[in-house]
């Protein structure tokens, strides 16, 4: 699993998982909706706004720093 945001091809500090099922660093994601609406940055399909905190992805991130 990738620990980096599609968008910013950085490593995620605050990620949040999207509909289209991808994890965004949450600033990201949210900078891309106010551009382009309601659509994936991965897909490009149209997607719900609704965002939330990627509890996984928040201790994938956790364990990667503590090795």
């Amino acid at each position: 699993a990738t620990l980096l945001c599609p968008i910013l091809k950085m490593v995620l500090v605050d990620p949040v998982l999207a509909a289209d099922g991808f994890s965004y660093e949450r600033r990201a994601i949210e900078s891309w909706f106010m551009r382009n609406g309601p659509c994936s940055p991965v897909t490009g399909e149209e997607m719900s706004l609704e965002l939330r905190d990627d509890k996984q992805k928040q201790e994938e991130l956790r364990l990667w720093r503590a090795s």
